[in-house]
């Protein structure tokens, strides 16, 4: 401390007082204004030392060695002080308060490194703010120390008002505050926006008076009101407001008391939610969701309709057929039969009777498929559903076309995944679809003259399905036409009945799976027919049993 004391020394300079005290003795002088020069001293002195007894401040004068020059008489309430005091280093006397750091203050002070404040608390459990000024001469020269003390309650109401106001204001739901009467105590910013009234001209109005008559509602007042006389609050009470500039707008009231304390009567404080937007968008979405199940039903009872007609019309056609076709193939079979006849009896010639026999005996297979085909789509029943790898069923493709793929000269390229694809399923009728789609692969290259023979088989899964994928380098389907490829009867073969793809939809449906075709990804030529079955224990094929 007296190592910092002396750092200032260079700068002070003698002086009796801070404020001067009249001198004991007035010098001998002829003349008034000799007179009046010893006089003002005095009567200053006088002035100074009334102001000090009366303020409440407490407050202390330090000279450049930390000894009390003066001192208020609400300072004695901060530390042990006596009038005989005066004179004494300010580090004898014992505080009556916690400031760990009051004395370095004052050093730095004195030594001319600025003011400083901080706030302090007796032991009483009061706070004061603290400040340490220099105490300067006429001149600018640091003379010594000033110590305030004030009371920081009004300072820090008035911080928390304004700290209030400003979160009160963030906020962007409107706030009212309301007295007994109805009458606006005060309003935040969001308020003044929606209602078009500042806070100024707001205060003291009744709440009726103001946004253009949405609080004239009739039953609004009883209802505030009762929120202090029985202790009530409000909950999303609605309201409607039309606004000049933005139409009517729904608005949900939400009131509470606002409890003030100090027999200070209560306050009403209300919050307004404009629901306007929110309410459009519910209504929307519901709208939505009826239009959505509206469709999904209408949806259903076509799908129904149109699988109740592809059977009931397959049904007709394949007793017509069936009569039909019993005929020619007894007729096939008495033809071959009295082609072979000639041919060993040597009664004609062989080369012709064996191309009737092989144009015949290729008519009964297709006459005989043709029913067979029919007699499925129609009469088969419910899928035999086990646990099956579909994998298997892919890999097990080749061995069954093998003769065709042979002597179509088709090449048959297999992908399938080095995880199981376990699903439950009716393995020969999964078989019969995977075999139609290569069958009709197959023919639309070989419409394709001169384009590459391949096809390619795959298997994945996707999406908690198993997916199959047969994709050839033949004509590819036009977009007008892959949308009826599944129907029955539509075939784009010119000696086709269009039945292979509908008994393909049919089984898979009854799986609870799809399929459909179109283009390959990559731009390359022909199509790409898939379909998918749901994998065996996902989460898809669980909603979708639900």
């Amino acid at each position: 401390m007296k190592g910092k004391t002396s750092a200032a020394q260079p700068q002070r300079r003698e002086r009796a007082t801070a404020f001067p005290r009249p001198p004991n003795a007035v010098p001998a002088a002829t003349g008034t204004r000799t007179q009046n020069q010893a006089v003002e001293p005095a009567a200053l002195a006088t002035d100074l030392d009334s102001l000090l007894v009366s303020t409440k401040i407490a407050m202390i004068l330090l000279d450049l060695r930390l000894c009390i020059r003066r001192f208020t008489p609400a300072a004695t309430s901060l530390f042990s002080l006596l009038p005989s005091d005066i004179g004494r280093s300010i580090s004898d006397l014992s505080q009556k308060f916690s400031d760990p750091t009051f004395l370095s203050d004052v050093v730095a002070v004195l030594e001319g490194r600025g003011p400083s404040k901080t706030e302090v608390q007796t032991r009483e459990g009061c706070w004061y703010l603290r400040q340490t000024l220099p105490y300067m001469s006429a001149s600018g020269v640091i003379e010594g120390a000033v110590v305030t003390f004030s009371d920081v309650a009004a300072e820090a109401i008035q911080e928390a008002r304004l700290y209030a106001e400003s979160i009160v204001n963030t906020v962007r739901e409107p706030l009212v505050v309301l007295d007994a009467e109805l009458c606006i105590h005060s309003v935040n910013q969001a308020f003044s926006t929606m209602f078009g009234v500042s806070s100024q001209e707001a205060l003291g109005r009744p709440l009726r008076d103001v946004g253009g008559g949405a609080w004239n509602d009739a039953g609004l007042a009883p209802l505030l009101r009762s929120v202090l006389a029985e202790d009530n609050s409000l909950e999303d009470l609605e309201v409607h407001h039309d606004s000049a500039t933005e139409g009517r707008r729904t608005l949900l009231l939400n009131a509470r008391t606002l409890r003030r304390g100090d027999d200070r009567p209560n306050l009403i404080l209300v919050a307004v939610d404009d629901v306007t937007e929110r309410r459009r968008i519910q209504t929307l979405l519901r709208d939505t969701e009826a239009r959505s199940r509206e469709q999904e039903a209408v949806r259903q009872r076509q799908l129904e309709l149109s699988n109740a007609f592809r059977v009931s019309t397959v049904g007709e056609l394949a007793a017509g057929l069936a009569h039909e076709l019993n005929q020619p193939l007894a007729s096939i079979s008495n033809v071959v039969e009295a082609c072979t006849h000639y041919v060993r009896a040597g009664t004609a010639e062989p080369a012709k009777l064996l191309a009737l026999l092989a144009d015949a005996a290729e008519q009964s297979v297709r006459a005989a498929g043709i029913v067979a085909h029919l007699r499925s789509f129609v009469s088969k029943g419910e899928p035999q559903l086990e646990p099956i790898d579909l994998r298997d069923v892919v890999a097990n493709i080749p061995h069954l076309l093998k003769r065709e793929l042979d002597r179509s000269g088709v090449v048959l390229r297999m992908a399938l995944p080095p995880t199981p694809l376990r699903v439950h399923a009716d393995a020969i009728q999964i078989e019969q679809v995977i075999v139609n789609l290569i069958q009709n692969a197959m023919d639309s290259i070989q419409e394709a003259a001169g384009a590459e023979s391949l096809i390619e088989l795959s298997a994945t899964s996707a999406d908690g399905m198993g997916q199959v994928a047969v994709r050839d380098t033949g004509t590819g389907v036009a977009e007008d036409a892959a949308k009826r490829m599944f129907e029955a009867f539509y075939t784009t073969k010119s000696d086709g009945l269009g039945m292979g793809l509908a008994i393909s939809r049919t089984i898979l449906e009854a799986h609870r799976g799809r399929i459909w075709i179109g283009a390959p990804q990559d731009g390359g030529r022909g199509a790409v027919v898939r379909f998918a079955i749901p994998l065996h224990g996902s989460r898809r094929r669980k909603e979708r049993v639900l």
